[in-house]
């Protein structure tokens, strides 16, 4: 049996869709190379939620002051606490892989499902 794997994909040359799930790399501030679990937000496509995820640096609002987004960037899952911290510097993501057959499916807004 011969499987595929999800391959690196540069963020200049795609991004995923967001809130999808993938795998990132990126440079810290020690400029040590890190990879983690997490998605890309673009502008003004998830609603912030207040006092679970997110902090006021993590946002932009509406106009009207009644609608906050999260900030266009990358966003690594925190499974501890469900914060979502931002990173700054990523270089490449890739897909998540698909979930194996023989096990039960985690629940999809868990954000553990790879592709079919």
């Amino acid at each position: 049996m011969c499987a595929t794997y999800p391959q690196w994909i540069p963020v200049n040359e795609a991004l995923p869709i967001t809130n999808q799930r993938v795998l990132f790399a990126w440079h810290n501030e020690l400029g040590k190379h890190r990879t983690a679990l997490g998605f890309y937000c673009r502008s003004r496509e998830i609603e912030a939620d207040w006092g679970e995820d997110v902090t006021w640096e993590q946002c932009e609002q509406d106009d009207d002051g009644d609608t906050a987004w999260l900030l266009e960037g990358w966003y690594e899952d925190s499974w501890v606490c469900g914060y979502y911290a931002m990173v700054l510097d990523v270089t490449h993501w890739m897909p998540l892989p698909a979930w194996p057959e023989h096990l039960p499916a985690p629940d999809p807004r868990d954000g553990l499902l790879g592709p079919k």
